[in-house]
């Protein structure tokens, strides 16, 4: 009863958001596509692994995916996420967009924001206004109108930039048929260069920033930092077992009956969450679902990394005694300095940190969200019962 009365909640939930999102159109799947000729009037919301737009948008566009290409008309802004970004036709509006391959051939009227890896901006491509854009490298061959603004490792630009070319970068070339009307502002460890066929109507402004290098640390520095490290981490343990015994034993009982389950919960958070906050984000109505749930996202991620220790640690002192230990028992706070210890230890190896650190986050994660689901999100029904 309790189950379908449940079922019949969140149904009425997903029915009422559905109706409230009025004009929306809302598309999601393996693959979604919008055919040539075929034309949206309102705002297009899709999210899918392919997402393929060839006809008009006349409102603003929304798309999430691994690969996402774009050719039609679109009438408003475009907010685009994906692997790699294909974006082409033309864009009436702003364009905000992340992703790791960003091709744009577009013809853009308002600004553009972008974050990637690598950014090429087509011989084709024009931007009304200003360009931004932090990544690793960016090829600019096409038109922008207003200034550009870049923090990137490399830069070569070939086109034409109707303000200034402001970049933060180890090397940036103007090749030959670029046209700059304002300045160059290049902050780096190496001047621009600037090829013969280049025109620059407005000055050059180099400023030296040296590379960081890393300082080298003696030995006893090194191991300062690790007593340091340890010492911070039995207080951690310390207090986590003194003032909160009962949530350490709980999740501890979990580790020691559903450790698969936990395992389970854990990456379901990490791989599912960060879909559904993207799926929520494309409807209107969903924006403020989207923000509450990417706290808790963030709030339980970062909460799962600082206390993964002290609770494997108990979950692993209890173990080793109650196996080597011949039947010694000791309290919660000494079995879980005795477990944290070991896991300080072998994290000092490179490999075999890295990999405790990854599936202790995972197995925290999950074994607190079962707790959770346990005690937390059941205490009205709980309530009634007791």
């Amino acid at each position: 009863m309790l189950k379908s009365r449940r079922m019949l909640f969140w149904g009425l939930v997903v029915f009422i958001l559905i109706m409230l999102a009025g004009p929306v159109l809302a598309a999601g799947g393996d693959r979604v596509t919008l055919e040539a000729g075929q034309v949206v009037n309102d705002d297009f919301y899709a999210a899918g692994r392919m997402i393929r737009i060839q006809g008009d948008v006349k409102g603003d566009l929304m798309a999430a995916g691994e690969t996402v290409t774009g050719a039609g008309r679109t009438g408003g802004d475009v907010l685009a996420a994906g692997r790699f970004l294909d974006l082409g036709g033309s864009i009436s509006g702003d364009v905000r967009a992340a992703g790791q391959v960003i091709n744009i051939t577009a013809n853009v009227d308002k600004a553009m924001t972008l974050f990637g890896q690598q950014l090429t901006l087509g011989p084709a491509a024009r931007v009304g206004r200003n360009l931004i854009y932090a990544g690793e490298n960016m090829d600019l061959d096409g038109t922008v109108g207003g200034n550009v603004r870049a923090w990137v490792n490399t830069a070569a630009v070939s086109g034409q930039v109707g303000g200034n070319l402001e970049v933060d970068a180890t090397r940036l070339d103007v090749l030959p048929g670029a046209r700059i009307n304002g300045d160059i502002v290049l902050r780096g460890p190496n001047p621009p260069q600037i090829a013969p066929g280049a025109v620059v109507q407005g000055q050059v402004r180099y400023t030296t920033v040296a590379p960081e290098t890393p300082a080298r640390r003696t030995w006893w520095q090194v191991l300062g930092q690790q007593l340091l490290a340890l010492i911070k981490l039995l207080a951690l343990a310390s207090l986590l077992a003194l003032l909160a015994a009962p949530f350490l034993e709980a999740l501890v009982k979990v580790l020691q009956q559903k450790p698969w389950s936990g395992l389970g919960a854990g990456l379901g958070w990490i791989v599912l969450a960060p879909l559904a906050i993207i799926l929520l984000a494309l409807v209107v109505v969903g924006q403020s679902v989207a923000g509450l749930l990417g706290i808790a996202y963030l709030a339980l991620l970062f909460g799962a990394g600082l206390l993964f220790k002290p609770i494997l640690g108990a979950f692993l002192g209890h173990w080793l005694l109650a196996r080597f230990g011949g039947g010694r028992q000791l309290s919660l706070i000494w079995e879980t300095l005795l477990g944290a210890t070991i896991l300080w230890l072998l994290g000092l190896i490179p490999v075999v940190g890295t990999i405790i650190t990854i599936l202790g986050v995972i197995f925290t994660l999950g074994s607190g969200l079962i707790w959770l689901g346990r005690h937390v999100l059941a205490w009205p029904r709980r309530a009634v019962v007791e």
